[in-house]
């Protein structure tokens, strides 16, 4: 047998396996406490994360296809819009079309932000096309650095998977929930009055 020959079985695996990795799922860790209590990462917390949801949704979400409205509350894995070769899990709150109210700059965190708060403290931020805005968990969770992406606006390109399960360790295993706030996202159109 030639040496090409070898090496063509011994890396038979490769292809299978890096196509499963991109388009079927992967387990990836939990990396930082921004998606607590949903995720732990001082548990040493392992999840599923589906890829294949992801070409689903995308699929759907192409022109003339409509993007899936289950999307908002779901925790997605996707790269980091301020740091190259890094991902994050953040939760989506707002969907292409959508209004969503974030704290206004200056406001020490989201949890001051009560009820009623929501219409003097914070600001509204529209949605455009192809972009999902998406935020950490645990409000209180400050950004370690300033390349710690905590929350915003990210394109659908940025997008690698939805985080479906946690699989370690197994006192934490279950299926990840959804949360959606429907106080803080604006279904699509105008933008809503705040005057009323």
């Amino acid at each position: 047998m030639t040496w090409i020959g070898r090496v063509a079985r011994a890396s038979a695996w490769a292809l299978p396996a890096v196509a499963f990795t991109d388009y079927v799922g992967t387990v990836e860790p939990v990396r930082d406490e921004s998606m607590a209590p949903s995720l732990r990462a001082e548990c040493s917390e392992y999840v599923w994360v589906d890829k294949f949801w992801c070409n689903r949704k995308w699929v759907a979400a192409a022109p003339g296809g409509q993007l899936d409205r289950s999307l908002r509350g779901q925790i997605v894995y996707a790269k980091s819009p301020l740091v190259a070769d890094e991902y994050v899990m953040k939760r989506v709150v707002g969907l292409p079309g959508d209004w969503v109210s974030v704290p206004r700059p200056g406001s020490s965190s989201s949890t001051e932000l009560e009820d009623g708060d929501w219409e003097t403290k914070s600001k509204r931020v529209h949605v455009g096309q192809g972009q999902l805005w998406v935020e950490s968990d645990n409000r209180d969770h400050a950004a370690s650095s300033d390349a710690e992406f905590v929350s915003g606006l990210i394109p659908f390109g940025l997008v690698q998977g939805q985080v479906t399960r946690v699989i370690w360790p197994p006192g934490r295993m279950d299926r990840v929930r959804d949360k959606v706030d429907l106080m803080r996202s604006f279904p699509m159109g105008p933008e809503p009055d705040s005057s009323a």
